[in-house]
């Protein structure tokens, strides 16, 4: 083994267990705990928990302080554009399709849902315990992954009101009603 090679393996060594302590203390300062406080579990809603399939132009889904450890969106260099902005309202991030002739949509995933936007995303979290939100917008789709039940409309809301918090080995496989609204 070379010097450069030792040296490479004792700095990947180091990191793994620094970068690791890092990485927790920031995701525990983003949930809003420290270190040897104990994680108070957020309260969350089932109503995403089964899949779906959500597709539209836009899609704007909102949700309280903890959206985003349920949340995971994509996107790609030079096909889409990204903000992240904050706000008195909260912490807002907005995707757009650069070119629509290219094809390459925006993706997220709210815990069993996949979620297609053909323009924009905005994702908002915000202070306070309030429902979650997906608003489809401009040919909306959406095709329950249960029941294979669909709906379409110009514009679809799905809400969860929140139920307490989460509990991980719980499953559910229902959907529930979607909110006419």
């Amino acid at each position: 083994m070379t010097v450069l090679g030792s040296l490479t393996a004792l700095a990947l060594l180091a990191c793994s267990s620094s970068c690791n302590s890092t990485t927790e203390l920031d995701q525990q300062a983003a949930r809003g705990g420290t270190q040897g406080d104990p994680q108070v579990p957020r309260p969350w809603t089932a109503r995403f928990r089964s899949p779906a399939l959500l597709v539209a132009d836009r899609a704007y889904i909102e949700g309280p302080k903890g959206l985003l450890d349920h949340l995971a969106c994509r996107s790609e260099d030079g096909f889409h554009s990204y903000e992240a902005e904050t706000l008195p309202e909260g912490f807002k991030q907005s995707f757009r399709v650069l070119n629509q002739a290219a094809g390459v949509e925006l993706r997220a995933y709210l815990d069993g849902f996949s979620i297609v936007a053909f323009h924009e995303l905005i994702v908002l979290e915000r202070p306070g315990e309030l429902p979650v939100r997906v608003v489809l917008s401009g040919d909306a789709y959406m095709r329950d992954g249960t029941t294979g039940k669909e709906r379409r409309g110009s514009q679809l809301e799905i809400v969860g009101a929140l139920d307490g918090p989460p509990e991980p080995e719980e499953a559910s496989s229902e959907v529930g009603a979607p909110n006419e609204g």
